[in-house]
């Protein structure tokens, strides 16, 4: 028998990783910056040319779970309509032609009943519409998708995001042999000229760009028909004036212990970084900040001061300063600079302790430099067109009409082109003339790399701030629970025309934009991720709270969680009529927050709580 009792074998537990991204200036040579001008165009036709066939996918077709094959299905808006027999909700399409036919025939995974007759004969599956029939009531029978009119369907090059699939995901398009063969990507759907842009891009920035739009796809269409998480826009398409200014590179073997492959990116020492396709280029304070890590992604990012490389390492989580926790805490958001975070600290004996944290409105501050730059910008712009509307070469009548052409001819100074705009000369015409051909000239783009630097300097501001306040807020708190949803409460008016046709009523234009530039200046969608990030990094949790109709946070008590449905929310403070509290009405929903955040039971109990008070009332 052993004097000693063996310890039980401890199960294998992966160590935590997580990502720190280093930002440094670039100092490119003048090829280096032209190559970089070449990726970027090759880049942009890449993005339009994918993001298009993921619309057309989106649009044009539907992978039936039955078949396991991609079908057509009809582009047009459908109506949800409510079928009396099944008492369900159906699709139909109000738009309607004698000449429409069934594209496909019966999709069995999504059978769609579009008549009461129809929806009887659904059992038979042997039954096949060939074409719609169209019923007095304007329904149409038969099961399956519809198209109402006549037209031939491409079914694309991609069905989907993913950049492991080789048939039929955005994978296609960052192999060099698949983008040079015409029996794959045919002339109809390239063009040749995009076709060489983006073939003179490495294959390793190819699959950056497409990873980042597939991303941002997946993230569109997952909350597309969700009702919880944040609804995010489609991608959108990039103009000549919106080109892709980062250009990213996936590296390879950056985790792992093999040695890195010849095109890896990584640090060759005297601060210089060997980056593909460009060579070594120059990063001051490499080797202090960076060391002899591995680069996991590396971006170049071209800014209003300049070119910055991003380089992103895995490490281990830091360790906590010794610093006892206050408790768990609750976040309640706010536009103004002093109520911006209302921070409560819940510990676990309930006791209760707040804060307010301010943060400066940046964006606000810079308004009288901004609106200087940009009067200095149309000034100008005027200028400049004065004179290529009186230069002998200019022929007005291929831009305006013959009235305008007139007019213009008649203005010598800035006053009097500015005295004739919305009187005797369309606004929009002047703009679109005075951007499209005076908007290359030196002048002009000085003072647009001005205003650029200005929106560059708030934003560095603003993160720093903000930065400061995440790892505050984390150093001090043992777990955090933040309000979601404020970040999207973004209006938009709508004209109200008078009775009379005269003209039309005040809508408060004023009041939601000045509305908006506050919520835009507060960034509190970008605080809650560098809370996410600082959480991550630090080891603790981060829950997002978001408040919806049956969850009234500015109703209800943190003290006793009565809800007051009757309370007057525009008032400063917060006064319970069942307990008598009394407090900051920030400090009360923070509070709330933070402890539906400590223990998550309490929000079902909140909502059944104000169901039964709503029922009574």
């Amino acid at each position: 028998m052993l004097g000693f009792t063996i310890p039980p074998k401890r199960k294998f537990q992966p160590r935590l990783m997580i990502c720190k991204v280093s930002e440094f200036k670039a100092n490119f040579t003048f090829d280096q910056i032209a190559i970089i001008r070449e990726y970027q165009e090759g880049l942009r036709r890449l993005w339009n040319f994918a993001l298009g066939q993921l619309i057309n996918a989106d649009e044009n077709w539907h992978y039936d779970k039955v078949s396991k094959t991609y079908v057509s299905k009809c582009t047009l808006v459908r109506h949800q309509v409510k079928d009396d027999l099944s008492k369900t909700w159906v699709a139909h399409s109000p738009v309607l032609d004698g000449r429409s036919r069934w594209i496909v025939a019966a999709c069995q995974a999504y059978p769609t009943a579009t008549t009461k007759a129809g929806h009887q004969r659904m059992a038979d599956k042997d039954h096949v519409f060939t074409r719609a029939e169209i019923k007095a009531s304007g329904w149409v029978g038969g099961y399956g998708y519809s198209c109402p009119i006549q037209r031939d369907h491409n079914s694309g090059l991609i069905s989907n995001s993913a950049m492991k699939d080789s048939k039929r995901g955005l994978g296609i398009l960052a192999r060099a042999r698949d983008l040079q063969d015409p029996t794959i990507i045919t002339p109809d759907l390239l063009k040749d000229l995009d076709r060489k842009l983006i073939l003179n891009v490495q294959q390793k920035y190819r699959m950056g760009l497409l990873e980042q739009l597939g991303g941002a796809w997946d993230k569109y269409v997952k909350d597309r028909y969700s009702k919880e998480s944040l609804r995010r826009g489609k991608p959108k398409f990039k103009g000549t004036n919106t080109p892709v200014n980062t250009i990213r590179h996936p590296n390879p073997n950056a985790g792992g212990k093999k040695p890195q492959s010849a095109d890896a990116v990584r640090a060759i020492g005297s601060d210089l970084l060997k980056i593909p396709g460009f060579g070594d280029v120059h990063l001051p304070g490499l080797d202090k900040r960076w060391g002899k890590s591995r680069v996991k992604i590396m971006q170049i990012v071209e800014k209003a001061s300049g070119f910055f490389v991003q380089l992103t390492r895995e490490e281990a989580p830091r360790r906590v300063r010794k610093v006892e926790p206050r408790g768990y805490a609750g976040i309640d958001w706010g536009w103004k600079e002093e109520n911006y975070c209302s921070v409560s600290w819940v510990n676990e004996g309930g006791e209760t302790r707040s804060q307010q944290i301010s943060k400066p409105r940046f964006y606000r501050e810079s308004q009288e430099q901004l609106a200087k730059a940009q009067q200095k910008l149309d000034e100008k712009l005027y200028r400049r067109l004065i004179l290529w509307i009186h230069h002998p070469d200019t022929n007005l009548l291929d831009y305006v009409s013959e009235g305008d052409a007139d007019i213009l001819k008649t203005c010598r100074t800035v006053e009097d082109l500015c005295a004739h705009i919305g009187v005797d000369l369309n606004a929009s015409t002047i703009q679109r003339l005075r951007w499209k051909q005076c908007g290359d000239s030196q002048g002009v783009k000085g003072c647009k790399q001005k205003i650029k630097r200005i929106h560059e300097k708030t934003k560095r501001r603003r993160r720093s701030h903000q930065y400061r306040i995440a790892s505050y807020l984390t150093t001090y708190s043992s777990g955090i629970a933040v309000e979601d949803g404020l970040q999207k409460m973004v209006g938009k008016t709508k004209a109200k025309a008078k009775e009379d046709g005269s003209g039309f009523d005040k809508n408060k234009a004023s009041a939601v934009t000045g509305q908006n530039k506050s919520n835009r200046d507060a960034a509190i969608g970008q605080q809650i991720d560098l809370i996410d990030k600082k959480t991550q990094e630090f080891g603790k949790s981060t829950q997002r709270i978001k408040f919806a109709a049956d969850l009234p946070l500015s109703r209800i008590c943190c003290k006793c969680l009565a809800y007051d449905p009757e309370m007057d929310i525009s008032k400063p403070v917060y006064h319970c009529t069942q307990c008598g509290y009394e407090g900051d009405r920030d400090v009360n929903s923070s509070a709330l927050i933070a402890k539906i955040g400590r223990e998550p039971s309490l929000q079902k109990t909140i909502k059944q709580n104000i169901k039964k008070t709503r029922k009574k009332s």
